[in-house]
C-alpha cells in the first residue's frame, strides 16, 4: 500500500495533463468507484483505501501494474481480478494515452480483436434472381 503526503499529491497533480485532472475530481469517477465497490462487496474501510490507491495511480505515483498486484494481495487473486478489470475498463481506459505518457509504458493491454477473412464467393453457384 502506498501512502503520500498531501504536498506530494499536489505537486504530482500540478504536472498532470488536463484530462487526468478532470478524471480525478469527476463525480463520474467517484460514482464508478462506488459501483465497483458495491458490485464486489467491498466494505467502507476498504473502499476508501481503494479510492486512495486509484488516486495515486491517476497522480502518476503508483504504476498500474504494481496497483494490479496490490489489488491481488489486498482482495485475493479472484476478487482482485474482477476489481482490476472494472477499474482498468471504466476509469483508466478512457485516459489510457495520458496514463501511458506519464508512465512511459503501455498501461492497459486489451486482447486483440480477431479479424476474420472476408467470406469467399462460391464461383460454382449461380446467382438467384
Amino acid at each position: 500500500m502506498r501512502k503520500y503526503t498531501p504536498e506530494d499529491a499536489w505537486r504530482a497533480y500540478e504536472q498532470l495533463p488536463q484530462e487526468i485532472k478532470k478524471v480525478i475530481f469527476s463525480v463520474d469517477t467517484s460514482e464508478t468507484i462506488e459501483k465497483i465497490c458495491v458490485r464486489n462487496n467491498i466494505k467502507r474501510e476498504k473502499s476508501s483505501l481503494l479510492a486512495e490507491q486509484i488516486g495515486y495511480v491517476l497522480l502518476g505515483l503508483f504504476p498500474p501494474e504494481e496497483f494490479k498486484e496490490w489489488l491481488y494481495e489486498e482482495f485475493g487473486k479472484e476478487k482482485g481480478k474482477l476489481i482490476s478489470h472494472d477499474i482498468f475498463r471504466f476509469i483508466f481506459f478512457p485516459i489510457k494515452n495520458e496514463l501511458e505518457e506519464i508512465y512511459k509504458t503501455e498501461v492497459i493491454s486489451l486482447p486483440k480483436a480477431k479479424i476474420s477473412p472476408p467470406p469467399k464467393r462460391d464461383i460454382y453457384r449461380e446467382p438467384i434472381e
